[in-house]
């Protein structure tokens, strides 16, 4: 092979190699290269330990490091017939100069640049976590784990971990519940809702409401007369709930009926009660309230005070009366306390000077009286009340004049209180067990002679039940209410 031929078949290794800058040689001579040399970059180690007592998250950022070194792509050599094919393209070769025997070779730059490492790592102070567990003597204290590795984390400073001491704590849930006792008439109530405890502190306003409210001035008496109302009406959630609402109070205005009854259990806001009320007044009907949630003693009737206090300031302003007792607040499932009653009324009235309430006279299950064999009546009457509702006695059958003008007066003396008298209908859930498969106009029929019966026996007016008093007529829960369920759906 002769001068030229070596040369090139080693610019061609160098090439297929890929290792800097070409250097090329002659037969007798070497070239010495000066090392080519990649910088050793230590980089620290560094240990997270595992910290059992507390968990503590830790995070440990390193600096990324770019190694990468620009290598020239491999030129590709072609080979023909075992020669090598000068025509190819190749790097230019580096002169070569021989000078005094030396070869002068280009500098190679053995430096790379790579960035700088901070090997100063900050390390949280080294801290001894205290665990104080209450105990009946004092505090055990447990130590834990010392953190004093380096790591490059801000750890939470942890102190001490203190739980609050039984000790203190049980004494006060206890004379809480002692109190409940002494307070509270309806003590099924209590147990049977499960949201009254020691933290609940709308349950606590309550109780500081009792203390204050146990005498109030009797307010005025303002009775009430021709009443003939509907029940009732809850804030309409669409616009189908709308129009239902307007197609059924057409229908029981066409009927002769004057009044409706809207009710709130807490959840709605103050502002939709007052327009469904206004809705009520436009299509020519007086306004009545309640506050009645689900009827059943799981759900709470001590809501928080601000809310049921904003209801009833509101509502006495857009309203022509108050109904004492409905669903959830009525007398089988709760029996008023007199600091109950006493709030309500003079929150009404301080709003409302005018404005009317109707107490209650229910037969049938109370607390006092939880068994179907111990039926009795039981009555909520306040003091100047306008009215009393004579409830649980609406049904056919049922000798409406003997009821008012003999029963009730020989266990309750309410002869010189004007009384309404509450209708159902056929008989008591008669649209969901024990139905006779009435049409909705035999129903509403029924209904309609049943309040002639209670207003021929003294009664100065009534309330009538939308559904049959189940509030689940055909499996859909909120029967009652005239903003969910047509009037045709009560009957066959």
């Amino acid at each position: 092979m002769n001068k030229i031929a070596k040369t090139i078949a080693s610019v061609g290794v160098a090439g297929v190699i890929g290792v800097g800058t070409y250097i090329g040689t002659t037969d007798n001579e070497k070239a010495v290269l000066p090392p080519f040399v990649v910088p050793t970059v230590n980089v620290p180690t560094v240990n997270v330990p595992e910290i059992n007592l507390p968990n503590v998250n830790i995070f440990v950022s390193l600096p990324e490091i770019d190694l990468s070194v620009d290598v020239p792509s491999a030129t590709q050599v072609e080979l023909v017939n075992n020669e090598i094919n000068t025509d190819i393209n190749t790097p230019e070769t580096t002169q070569i100069e021989l000078v005094n025997n030396e070869i002068n070779t280009p500098e190679v730059n053995n430096e790379i640049n790579t960035p700088e490492v901070n090997k100063d790592i900050n390390t949280p102070q080294s801290k001894t976590i205290i665990v104080k567990i209450p105990a009946v003597n004092g505090f055990y204290s447990i130590t834990g784990v010392g953190i004093s590795q380096n790591i490059d984390a801000d750890a939470p400073e942890i102190e001490q971990i203190i739980l609050s001491d039984p000790t203190e704590r049980m004494p006060k849930v206890i004379a809480f519940y002692q109190k409940l006792k002494s307070i509270f008439k309806d003590q099924r109530g209590i147990d049977y809702d499960k949201t009254i405890n020691y933290d609940n502190e709308d349950f606590k306003k309550w109780m500081d409401i009792y203390k204050d409210y146990k005498t109030i001035p009797a307010p005025a008496f303002i009775p009430v007369e021709n009443l003939r109302m509907i029940t009732e009406v809850k804030v309409p959630k669409s616009r189908e709930n709308l129009d239902t609402l307007y197609e059924n109070l057409a229908y029981y205005k066409r009927r002769g009926y004057t009044s409706a009854l809207l009710t709130f259990d807490g959840s709605e806001t103050v502002s939709n009660l007052v327009n469904t009320a206004n809705i009520i007044k436009s299509r020519g009907f007086l306004p009545w309230f309640a506050y009645g949630g689900k009827e059943t003693l799981h759900s709470t009737v001590f809501i928080d005070p601000d809310k049921y206090t904003a209801c009833l300031t509101t509502l006495a302003k857009v309203c022509d009366g108050f109904l004492i007792g409905w669903r959830r607040t009525s007398q089988h499932l709760f029996e008023h306390d007199i600091e109950w009653d006493n709030y309500t009324v003079s929150t009404l009235r301080k709003a409302n000077g005018k404005i009317k309430f109707l107490g209650e006279i229910y037969y049938g299950n109370t607390a006092t009286n939880p068994h179907e064999h111990k039926w009795g009546l039981s009555a909520n009457i306040p003091v100047n009340s306008s009215g009393v509702m004579i409830n649980n006695f609406g049904f056919n059958g049922i000798n409406i004049n003997g009821v008012i003008n003999n029963f009730i007066p020989s266990k309750i003396n309410i002869q010189a209180i004007p009384k309404v008298g509450v209708v159902v209908g056929d008989r008591a859930y008669y649209l969901i067990k024990n139905s006779r498969k009435l049409s909705q106009s035999q129903n509403q029929k029924i209904k309609e002679d049943l309040e002639k019966k209670f207003v021929s026996s003294g009664c100065i007016g009534t309330i009538t039940h939308h559904d049959d008093g189940s509030d689940r007529v055909n499996g859909v829960t909120g029967s009652n209410n005239l903003s969910a369920v047509g009037y045709k759906a009560m009957g066959k």
